[in-house]
């Protein structure tokens, strides 16, 4: 079973839903694409890829020539490593802590 990798696409130029369709339809034809969402507001596209088949290069080619770009910044791989999820989990963890002290009578 092949490994299958999901990474943020940063994608600039869109202005409206039917932009959106156009990056979705763009990225989603791509061979090893298994599943594409793009956000308009946070100008990204998430994409869940067979690494062995696609890559940010084909993606980014495929998203310009839909009439967006791609910025130079490289995908950011989705996985939070462990060491700052805990830290994440422990600093929610302490705001929630204190938000429940501030409510309390």
């Amino acid at each position: 079973m092949t490994e299958s990798r999901r990474v943020i696409v940063p994608v600039k130029g869109m202005d409206c839903a039917e932009c959106v369709a156009h990056v979705t339809h763009a990225i989603s034809a791509l061979e090893g694409v298994q599943q594409v969402q793009v956000f308009l507001a946070s100008e990204k596209a998430v994409v869940q890829l067979d690494p062995t088949r696609v890559d940010v290069s084909v993606i980014r080619k495929a998203v310009e020539g839909a009439g967006y770009s791609v910025p130079e910044v490289e995908a950011v791989p989705m996985a939070v490593p462990p060491a700052r999820a805990a830290r994440l989990a422990g600093l929610s963890r302490s705001v929630l802590i204190l938000f429940g002290l501030s409510l309390a009578p």
